[in-house]
């Protein structure tokens, strides 16, 4: 490992000149001894340029060992063992590293925060990612895969976020007396037969999914939707809360369409739409917000 790589603009100064002046110091000590003069008033200022030597030398160390740690982080992450606190280490060491003037030239980093926010569902920030990571290696093959996989993932996740948009459409327009439960039930049903859900969904979507699949009648698949959400590690209180409240309120029943007369056979969502079932839904993963300039406003 060269600790001397991807050094800050003003490290590398340092480390020129603290070469530079302990070869001064250097050259005096033998030009003194030549001379047969005291050399011993130069001894002090040694402790110059070995601190000015030492200095961007630590900050590597430190940098690579900020790196490993990040690295066994995003490990855990795709494997789905990590805790809440594991999340808020995880976004700390990314913010750390991001920030870092080290990163900037340093292509293996930027290809792993790629994955990092294409692993947390963050394609934006993925393809930015790696397009910074090609600027500097435009032969980096999985910078490359990064950025064609995001075009595709971004596209699935605009329809996700089209599709749920009309489903909370219906669901407000039923709730508010605008909507029949007849045409309400067929119009959900319609939308959830055809909804595709993307590889991290956005936990706001999934309740809505989650309310919509209440509606239609398939309480438990809504139920474990719900769960998944709240055990997603990361979660901003806000949608913990709101979680929690679907989830009581489709335990009571107050999710359900109120039918005055008997209506047409509905078909059934899951039969139609296999990414809904109960194995599927237990399995899906959800967006968790990494550091980006965003994450403030929207954790």
């Amino acid at each position: 490992m060269n600790l001397l790589q991807n050094l800050c603009p003003h490290e590398s100064i340092l480390l020129v000149l603290g070469v530079v002046l302990f070869l001064v110091l250097i050259f005096l000590i033998i030009w003194k001894t030549v001379k047969e003069q005291k050399i011993g008033i130069l001894f002090p200022f040694f402790l110059l340029p070995i601190v000015m030597i030492a200095y961007p030398t630590v900050g590597s160390v430190q940098y690579n060992e900020g790196k490993f740690q990040f690295n066994t982080l995003l490990a855990q992450y795709l494997e789905g063992s990590m805790t809440d606190e594991g999340v808020d280490e995880f976004r700390e060491k990314y913010q750390v590293l991001s920030q870092s003037c080290k990163s900037n030239h340093d292509s293996d980093m930027l290809t792993t925060f790629a994955q990092a926010q294409l692993a947390t569902g963050n394609y934006e920030e993925a393809a930015l990612m790696a397009e910074r990571t090609l600027n500097l290696r435009p032969d980096n093959l999985l910078a490359r895969d990064i950025q064609q996989r995001t075009i595709l993932l971004r596209q699935q996740e605009q329809h996700f976020r089209e599709k749920t948009s009309q489903l909370q459409t219906i669901i407000t327009s039923y709730e508010e007396g605008r909507t029949n439960a007849e045409r309400a039930k067929r119009e959900l049903t319609g939308i959830l037969s055809e909804i595709q859900l993307p590889d991290n969904i956005d936990p706001r979507s999934a309740l809505i999914v989650a309310k919509a699949l209440s509606y239609t009648g398939h309480r438990e698949n809504a139920l474990e939707l719900v769960n998944s959400v709240l055990e997603t590690p990361g979660l901003n209180e806000q949608v913990i809360l709101e979680a929690r409240q679907l989830r009581s309120d489709i335990r009571a029943g107050h999710l359900t369409l109120v039918q005055e007369t008997p209506s047409e056979v509905t078909p059934d969502v899951l039969t139609i739409n296999p990414d809904l079932t109960r194995e599927i839904l237990n399995q899906q993963r959800f967006r968790t917000r990494i550091w980006t300039d965003r994450l403030r406003e929207n954790p």
